[in-house]
């Protein structure tokens, strides 16, 4: 049973997470000027996370990776889960240094970030579900994916390949 005091200071967490996304992140989807790839952050703990996706699971990571092999003039799109407050500040700062790298708030729709999107990038997700049947490139990072035997799915299986996968999809 979690004590009183601790769901106070989840709730406070939860708030001031909030506002700190709010403040950094773009509310009005037609903002995206540029090409971008979606990434939407599950929320964690996760059963496609933690389950699905053991060999890639540091989600920051993988979105630096995307960052850093994305060809110049695009852009990697991060949304949070609408369930705000789970990661620290510090997990979001260290994003937004990169300068290709931009937050959609939460309150837009992830289905319209994947319909803008010149391709998705999810772990293992049920968006990349919803990107495949709307004929979007998908790269995934897990080697159980339920949607991998896909055409547009492109599996991660090593990070050694992933600039060409890259490349492919964008």
């Amino acid at each position: 049973r979690v004590s009183f005091f601790s769901s106070l200071k989840f709730q406070l967490n939860k708030w001031s997470i909030y506002r700190f996304i709010s403040k950094n992140s773009e509310r009005n989807i037609n903002k995206f000027q540029k090409p971008f790839l979606f990434y939407a952050i599950p929320l964690e703990p996760e059963f496609s996370v933690q389950a699905r996706c053991k060999e890639f699971n540091d989600q920051k990571a993988i979105i630096k990776l995307l960052a850093l092999n994305m060809p110049a003039g695009y852009e990697v799109i991060i949304k949070e889960h609408s369930d705000v407050g789970r990661r620290s500040k510090n997990f979001y700062l260290e994003l937004l240094k990169f300068p290709n790298i931009r937050m959609a708030h939460p309150s837009i729709r992830g289905i319209d970030l994947v319909k803008q999107a010149r391709a998705v990038a999810s772990m293992a997700g049920t968006v990349s579900l919803e990107a495949s049947i709307m004929g979007k490139r998908v790269v995934e990072f897990s080697l159980h994916s339920s949607f991998s035997f896909l055409n547009n799915v492109y599996t991660i299986k090593d990070i050694s390949n992933i600039k060409s996968i890259i490349g492919k999809v964008m």
